[in-house]
């Protein structure tokens, strides 16, 4: 249903309230030059619809940023995508567990990060940092 296509940078545009939920798009463009960060645009038939960054770690993928652009939202593409991407590279690296955050306050990305499967595992209250972290393991 879906096409994953490699990217070096976000090309989606989402809401201004979900501009804080996730990095700004040149921190995505300096990270994706990293050795252990890969990205894809996401693509329903022409049309791009989100993007998905992750960083391997040692024995997970880290969902880094995860977005619909917003013309596409509320059509349940987060959910569908999320987890065609992930079953894809759990066949194509290896990797059957992955994790993720999300502040505290963004329910939209706690609701996708849910219905796929993601598990609560910690929750950080801290100053300057207030998020819930994640686990699927597939």
């Amino acid at each position: 249903m879906f096409s994953f296509i490699p990217s070096k940078e976000m090309k989606v545009e989402i809401n201004d309230e979900q501009k804080s939920q996730i990095s700004s798009k040149e921190k995505i463009k300096t990270n994706c030059q990293k050795e252990n960060v890969f990205a894809y645009d996401i693509y329903q038939k022409d049309n791009l619809v989100g993007f998905a960054m992750f960083r391997k770690n040692k024995d997970s993928l880290f969902l880094w940023n995860y977005a619909i652009d917003k013309k596409f939202q509320g059509k349940h593409y987060g959910e569908q995508a999320l987890l065609e991407l992930l079953t894809n590279l759990k066949e194509e690296m290896g990797f059957n567990t992955f994790v993720t955050t999300y502040k505290i306050g963004n329910n939209k990305a706690k609701h996708v990060y849910e219905k796929i499967g993601f598990k609560e595992t910690e929750v950080i209250l801290e100053d300057t940092i207030k998020e819930v972290n994640m686990e699927l393991k597939l």
